[in-house]
Parts: C-alpha cells; structure tokens; sequence
C-alpha cells in the first residue's frame, strides 16, 4: 500500500512540475511578441521625431533665405527711390545757361532773348516745408517713433505739407514699405497727450504692390503736444490763430466746480444705458468747455472707459441735448483710441432741455453771479 501510494505521489507531482513548466513556456512566447513590438514602435517614433526636426531645420533655413532676399530686394529698391529723387534735385537745380553752353547751343540762341536771365529764387514755401520735415523727424526720433521717416517734405501749402514720401521701418530699421500723400496736416490734444498725423490722398506701398487710400490717421499716443506744436505751427491749423495755448484755457467767467456738479446731475438724468460723470474741466473759454476729463459709467455704476478732450461744446437741438467733444481720445484699460476725424459725440435722447436751460452753462446762458 506504501509503495503503491509513493508511486501515485510521485506521478503526480511529476504532471505538477511539467505543468508549470509548461505554463511558464508559454507566458515567455506570450510576451516576447510584445516586447518586440514595443521596441519596433520606439525606434519608429525616434525616425519619425528625426524626420520632424530636418524638416523644421530646413524650412527654417528657407525662411530665412527668403527673409534675406527681400531686405536685399526692399533695400535695392529704396536705394533706387533715394537715386530717383536725387535726380529730380540735381534735374531741378541745374543752370539752364550752363547746359547749353556746355552742349555748344548757347550760341545758337536768339540774340534777341534775354540770355542774361538769373535763374530763379529758392521756393520759400519749399523751404519752409523742407524745416518743417526736419523738425517732424526729430520729433518721432526723439518720441520713439522709429517706423516712419520724413524723406520728401514738398512745399507748404494752407496750413499742410506736401506732397510728401516717407519710408516705413520694422523695429530693426529695416525698410518695410512706404506711404505717399498729397499732403498732410497735424492734430493735437493737450488733454489727451495725443498727437494724429493725417494724410490726405495717398498710397501705402508693400513689396511692390501699393494700396490707395483717401484718408489715413497716425496716431502716436502719450506724447506732450506742445513741443510738436511749437516746433511745428504751420501743421497745425487748430493752434494757429491761438486758440489754445498751455496757459490761455480760461477766461475766468465760471466757477468750474459747480459748474462741473450741475453738469454732473444732468448727465445722470438719462442713465438707462450707461451714463458720463465729468472728472475734471480745466476751464471755459468762448462758452467752451476746455481740458475736460470724463468717465463712462454702465447701468450697473462699473466705469468702463475714460475720455479726454481739449474742447466741448453744448448743445440743444429738437430734442435732448448733446455734448460735442473734440480733440481727444478715450482709453479702455492700457488701449488709447483718437477720436474719429477729431470728434466724439455724447448724445443725451431723454434729456429735460427745461432743465438744461434753467441751469447756468456755457453756450446755452450767461455765467452764475
């Protein structure tokens, strides 16, 4: 019985053992497909990664190939613009007699003619505009306004300069583009340290291929005016009979803090869709308000964009009233914003013009005593 029982003991953990040998063969086939699977995938992504970065190489190599044969193409091309006027220059400053005579046709001339004629007088309007154009460059350099360049001034002509060429630049000096205007004129607020370059009649030009414009505004935002304006009068038309200076905003008829809290209680009266609150008024001059300071407040009091402007002028019509505000610009958080062709209307629909014109204010009745 022992040796019977030993014997079927033994058998069995013989077919134990083959067993899990068994079982442990067939897990290593089991996984070694996937090991190399795994490994075949690894080695595909590190082609495929390799593959990217030659290929970004090389298209970073072509982008700045291209980058450099158009600097070298825009640099050839201003440099033949700078020849073209230059020969216009020497074309215009040449002494008639002085070709003919170099040609042998002097002699060839009708005695009778005045051969003696001096040539004519410098252009003092060209000169002026030829100073102005100087002083416009110094300005921008000295503002950091590097991006337009003053190479054609033209000749002074009603308050505005042209025709004029400037040459645009990026922000490493390199020629970009160019703009050409009929004329141009200059706008100012003192208030809203703003200065705007108008150009009248243009063309804006990239690459080769030019864009027409009838009207085009510059603006260069959180400079001092003053220095512009006195460097600058003639470009100027708004400051040239004096009607602004840094000193003469008020003539001293109106007591501004009242008349900066009854303006203030009107303005509130129409408040369905947002409403104004006057900050600041620098003074009244000719029934106008000057140097003002505003904020636009939404229905729910949350303020949403403050305005300044050089003058504003009141106004009632059939109905409401109006606040013309002119030579300024408003600002949202960092971003300034000119006014539109130098104006900005506040238009009060469900103003009580009874109430507008029982209160003392400029242009609509005499100061308070």
């Amino acid at each position: 019985m022992k040796r019977a029982l030993l014997y079927r003991l033994g058998l069995g953990s013989l077919s134990l053992g083959i067993s899990l040998a068994a079982g442990v063969s067939i897990v290593q086939m089991q996984s070694a497909p996937t090991q190399m699977s795994s490994a075949w995938q690894s080695q595909e992504v590190h082609l495929q990664n390799d593959l990217l970065t030659q290929e970004n190489a090389a298209l970073s190599k072509r982008v700045a190939n291209l980058e450099y044969e158009l600097t070298v193409s825009e640099e050839r091309r201003f440099a033949q613009e700078q020849e073209f006027v230059l020969w216009q220059n020497v074309i215009s400053g040449l002494d008639p007699q002085g070709v003919l005579r170099a040609a042998g046709l002097l002699d060839k001339i009708d005695p009778e003619q005045d051969a003696t004629e001096m040539p004519p007088a410098p252009d003092p309007l060209a000169l002026q505009a030829s100073e102005l154009g100087v002083s416009l460059n110094n300005l921008m350099v000295a503002e950091g306004i590097h991006s337009l360049d003053l190479l054609e001034a033209g000749r002074m002509q009603a308050g505005r300069m042209g025709p004029v060429v400037f040459r645009m630049l990026d922000d490493r000096g390199r020629l970009v583009g160019s703009i050409s205007a009929k004329s141009i004129h200059m706008e100012a607020s003192v208030t809203a340290r703003t200065v705007t370059m108008i150009l009248i009649d243009g063309r804006e030009t990239h690459g080769g291929f030019g864009t027409p414009f009838d009207l085009r505004r510059i603006p260069f935002n959180f400079v001092d005016p003053w220095p512009w304006i006195e460097a600058m009068p003639g470009l100027f038309p708004d400051f040239q009979a004096g009607q602004a200076t840094p000193s003469g905003i008020d003539d001293g008829n109106w007591e501004l803090e009242p008349l900066r809290e009854r303006l203030n209680k009107l303005l509130r009266q129409d408040s369905i869709n947002g409403y104004y609150k006057i900050k600041h008024i620098d003074g009244v001059l000719k029934s106008k308000l000057r140097g003002l300071h505003l904020v636009e407040y939404s229905p729910a009091g949350l303020s949403t964009r403050h305005i300044f402007a050089d003058t504003g002028t009141i106004s009632l019509g059939d109905r409401g009233a109006t606040i013309l505000l002119e030579d300024g610009a408003s600002m949202r958080g960092d971003e300034k914003t000119a006014f539109l062709r130098g104006r900005f209307q506040i238009y009060l629909p469900k103003a009580d013009q009874d109430q507008w014109k029982a209160k003392p204010l400029p242009g609509l009745s005499e100061a308070a005593e």
